[in-house]
């Protein structure tokens, strides 16, 4: 998200849909008194003002909305789904790059928020576990007229060196292509253990290059989205 907002010199903004961990804040060094469970519990219109007033700034390049264990980690609020809908049309007004950190929730409300994405980030490691998980939950959204050329598993912490099941063989298993990142396992953790994005804690790690290069490609498809709405 962050390497999204560099590129498009405008914030992006992360909602973190975790409610057991909120990862986001924890790795980012955030803390605030109001979150996603504020917006979604809100009695008037959600809007864009509404969704940028919320969001904690963590920089120029990348705000943040909290999610509601981060807020209230011994007792977080519960997502009143049933607002969603409406959420995610501010967030596509407030801001030109959102990123939904969805890991925990139903399968139904996983195809759900596929469904109003213009691209969706399965990522796993190349192990039988998480591509029997991804072979699941490519199926879910397959059912619910998901396409799969919107679907993108990411293999992350990937080497050529040792690995058991190779990339060309998680492909074959998923049925659709696998895009990688490194596994620049101390880029990682330095950026985690001192709260800050790749782009500060390792500017020049492979990890964050390869990262840029993903954000290239997601800037340009969407681009080229928008290119054919207009027609």
């Amino acid at each position: 998200a962050n390497e999204l907002g560099n590129k498009a010199a405008s914030p992006a903004l992360v909602v973190d849909m975790d409610c057991v961990y909120g990862a986001v804040a924890s790795c980012l060094g955030l803390s605030g008194d109001y979150g996603l469970a504020d917006i979604l519990s809100y009695d008037g219109q959600i809007d864009d003002e509404l969704i940028v007033s919320t969001a904690t700034v963590y920089s120029p390049a990348l705000h943040v909305l909290l999610s509601p264990a981060s807020v209230d980690h011994t007792d977080p609020a519960a997502l009143n789904y049933d607002r969603l809908a409406s959420a995610l049309d501010a967030f596509q007004l407030a801001y030109y790059h959102t990123v939904l950190d969805a890991a925990r929730v139903p399968m139904s409300m996983a195809a759900a928020l596929a469904s109003a994405s213009k691209l969706t980030l399965l990522v796993l490691q190349l192990n039988v576990k998480d591509l029997a998980n991804a072979r699941a939950m490519l199926d879910v959204l397959t059912r619910h007229g998901i396409e799969s050329e919107v679907v993108m598993p990411l293999a992350n912490r990937y080497h050529k060196r040792n690995q058991m099941i190779t990339l060309e063989e998680a492909e074959k298993a998923l049925g659709i292509p696998v895009r990688r990142v490194c596994n620049d396992f101390a880029s990682a953790s330095r950026s985690i253990n001192y709260g800050q994005p790749l782009a500060e804690a390792a500017p020049r790690s492979s990890l964050r290059r390869e990262l840029q290069g993903l954000a290239v490609q997601l800037v340009n498809s969407q681009g080229a989205a928008d290119r054919a709405d207009r027609r």
